[in-house]
Order: structure tokens, then C-alpha cells, then sequence
């Protein structure tokens, strides 16, 4: 017999904001980047070292989006599991004449 599944919405809430305040700061952190990656474009026009720097820079965006995405995703499940687990609490209540 399989035991029952449980949950805790603290825990679910506190990890959907944990993956909310790290996309944030990723973005922040992308947004350096970027800025850092244009300062050194400036400086660097015309030059072996920046041509360089945009090819590093260009796969390290390809991975910087797809980690943003994936962070956005996480946490739109784990806010519809908590959701859905509500919701299914509510009606079993609901049943129970609560």
C-alpha cells in the first residue's frame, strides 16, 4: 500500500519565491553583463580580443536564457502544484461540510 502523498504550503511558497528572487537576480546579473560586454565592445572595437569576447559571450547568453527560462517554468509548476493542492483541499473540505 502506497503511503499518502502530503504537502506543505510554506515550504511550496517559499520555494516558488526562492525561484522568483533568483531569476531576478539573474536578470540583474545579465544586465551587467551586457552593459560590461558593450564597455569592452568600446573599448575594444576593431580588435581580435573583443571578436573573441563575442563568441564566449554569445554561447553565454544561449545558457543565460534557457537557465532564465527554466527558472520561470520551475516555478509556474511549483505555484500550480501548490495551486491544484489548495484547490483539492477546498473541495475534500468542502465535502466534509468545513
Amino acid at each position: 500500500m502506497s503511503s499518502p502523498q502530503e504537502y506543505q504550503a510554506g515550504p511550496m511558497t517559499n520555494l516558488f519565491n526562492d525561484l522568483n528572487n533568483f531569476h531576478s537576480q539573474l536578470v540583474t546579473f545579465g544586465s551587467d553583463m551586457h552593459d560590461a560586454g558593450n564597455t569592452l565592445g568600446q573599448a575594444w572595437h576593431g580588435n581580435q580580443a573583443h571578436q573573441d569576447y563575442q563568441a564566449v559571450y554569445s554561447q553565454w547568453n544561449t545558457s543565460y536564457e534557457d537557465t532564465l527560462a527554466s527558472l520561470k517554468r520551475m516555478a509556474g509548476a511549483v505555484e500550480n502544484s501548490l495551486h491544484r493542492a489548495l484547490s483539492a483541499d477546498h473541495a475534500i473540505g468542502q465535502g466534509f461540510g468545513s
